[in-house]
């Protein structure tokens, strides 16, 4: 504000001195030394030199108006939302403590640096041959069955071979001063209480109850070690958050399974461990280990873990930002789905397709295949997935600068994010809808929609997305000139970015409000805020 009032100042001052240099003589005797000669005229310039610089300064500092939230299908498994309950269960059966999760794979399981050379090259081959595969013709879809996506653990069954395999294998052993029939009985009753014990854990599992489907994998594998059990364990520890003993379990499996020639299983295993390295960010880990798993479902001719590998292995190099590799591994994921007339997958597969197109910038080809999504999932009765691609199509629109067309859309995506009372999808939805009445100007009903955003955030303790839902705020109130408001929030945004340990951004968001109080006179406040910022990039 001060900087307008500074240009005013100066042109008022400026058209002044020009007028009297007028009055004392004519035009064309006036030359830049009458100017430069006139301490009003001087003044004036000076004033007016001020205003613009400071304009010019504000204009260079301003913060970028947020880009809409995409929200991308990034979910080739399902997502567990609950957290480890209180009293958690003991760790592994042959371990005190729970280890953490870590780059470095522990020797005492085994030792993968025999296999290292030929990962790489499974990784190598499968990107060229993808690379050089043609685009495939689009497929009428039919109507066929939903394939699961949850992470499988072995059947009982398999586990009843497994478990009376080693149970022979104990009983072929002579032991001195005890009995061989009573020896047969206890066997008998030990492999039917490691399988009821594996049963109830496998229900437990399958129902999402993962405390109690551990206990019960691990007191059926204190009976009996069988490679199937670790692969149970390793699963409910992984959708318990546990990445480090699932690891642990998961390499176990797999060395059993490997030593049996169970490639099947392996497979399971070894797609474990690439799920948790993705997980925690491991990327080029994660892609090694499901680049395998994939092969080895490919001589396994399984193409449903082939789907749901190549869609995986997509999306990580989508996060990778190697998009061309991404849209390659999708598509194959489509084509693995459309063949098993898979309706879930091909409209995940779409989607995910559509996000790709949307990173590059290809807005046609994204919405292509976020309304083909949209029509499947509105055939499958999915109004999650629809209210996913709903505000996908509306970020498009928003992009094309479509204003119109994408409040339609967003709308339609909150209203179904309203009916499933999924607060986040409002909260994202709520802070799009504001960025398109920022970018019509209607300042008010940005700040409405801003605000509302920000309440659900700070309602379900998402503090990164309060963060942006509040720049969005600060931007409105500084291009309305409510800088009391603008620095209330910079205040809060700077405690959000100190609670989150983003020195930086404190940093930054302190030195904004000092610039706010320098700009309008108040010095003393303005430099106790930037030094403060100092001080803070100073310890970093």
């Amino acid at each position: 504000m001060i900087d307008l009032i500074f240009i005013i100042t100066g042109i008022l001052i400026t058209a002044y001195s020009v007028v009297e240099l007028l009055q004392g003589s004519t035009a064309s005797s006036l030359s830049l030394k009458h100017f430069m000669s006139n301490k009003t005229f001087i003044v004036g310039i000076i004033i007016l030199f001020v205003g613009i610089a400071g304009k010019i300064f504000k204009i260079l500092n301003k913060r970028p108006r947020k880009t809409p939230r995409k929200t991308p299908r990034k979910t080739p498994r399902k997502t567990i939302e609950e957290q480890p309950p209180e009293g958690q269960p003991e760790q592994t059966p042959t371990d005190d403590e729970q280890a953490q999760p870590s780059t470095t794979e522990p020797s005492d399981y085994i030792d993968y640096s025999a296999i290292e050379q030929e990962l790489r090259k499974a990784v190598e081959e499968e990107e060229e041959a993808l690379i050089s595969e043609e685009e495939e013709e689009r497929e009428e879809i039919t109507d066929q069955s939903i394939v699961p996506t949850k992470l499988p653990i072995p059947p009982k069954e398999k586990i009843r071979i497994e478990i009376e395999t080693e149970m022979l294998k104990y009983a072929a052993q002579p032991l001195e001063g005890l009995q061989l029939e009573g020896l047969q009985i206890d066997f008998i009753k030990m492999t039917d209480e490691a399988l009821s014990e594996y049963e109830g854990g496998e229900l437990a599992y399958y129902n999402n109850e993962y405390k109690t489907a551990l206990a019960h994998f691990k007191r059926s594998i204190k009976i009996v070690e069988v490679p199937s059990t670790y692969l149970a364990l390793g699963n409910s520890f992984y959708y318990m958050t546990r990445s480090g003993d699932a690891i642990k379990c998961y390499k176990n499996a797999f060395k059993l399974f490997k030593e049996k020639d169970d490639r099947e299983s392996a497979a399971i295993a070894i797609t474990g461990l690439g799920n948790i390295y993705a997980d925690n960010g491991e990327l080029d880990l994660a892609l090694k280990y499901l680049t395998k798993a994939l092969s080895l479902n490919k001589e396994l001719d399984n193409k449903v873990a082939q789907a749901n590998l190549a869609g995986h292995i997509g999306i990580i190099y989508f996060n990778k930002g190697d998009f061309k590799l991404s849209l390659n591994y999708h598509k194959r994921a489509l084509s693995l789905d459309k063949e098993l007339a898979n309706k879930t997958g091909q409209a995940q597969d779409l989607g995910n397709i559509g996000i790709v197109h949307l990173e590059t910038g290809e807005f046609d080809l994204a919405l292509q295949h976020f309304n083909a999504a949209l029509n499947l999932h509105k055939e499958i009765g999915d109004k999650q997935a629809q209210s996913l691609d709903l505000g996908n199509i509306g970020i498009i629109y928003l992009e094309k600068n479509e204003p119109d067309s994408a409040l339609s859309y967003i709308n339609n995506a909150l209203s179904l994010y309203k009916e499933l009372d999924n607060k986040q999808g409002q909260a994202n939805h709520l802070g799009n809808l504001g960025i398109i009445y920022s970018n019509k100007t209607d300042y008010n009903k940005a700040l409405q929609y801003y605000k509302e955003a920000l309440v659900i955030n700070e309602e379900i303790g998402n503090k990164a997305a309060q963060v942006q839902d509040i720049d969005n705020i600060i931007q409105i109130y500084t291009e309305q000139g409510n800088l009391d408001l603008a620095i209330e929030y910079h205040k809060k945004v700077a405690a959000l970015h100190k609670e989150l340990g983003n020195q930086q951004a404190q940093a930054k968001a302190l030195e904004n409000i000092g610039m706010i109080y320098c700009d309008n006179g108040d010095y003393d406040t303005g430099y106790e805020f930037l030094n403060e910022a100092k001080e803070i990039l100073t310890k970093t």
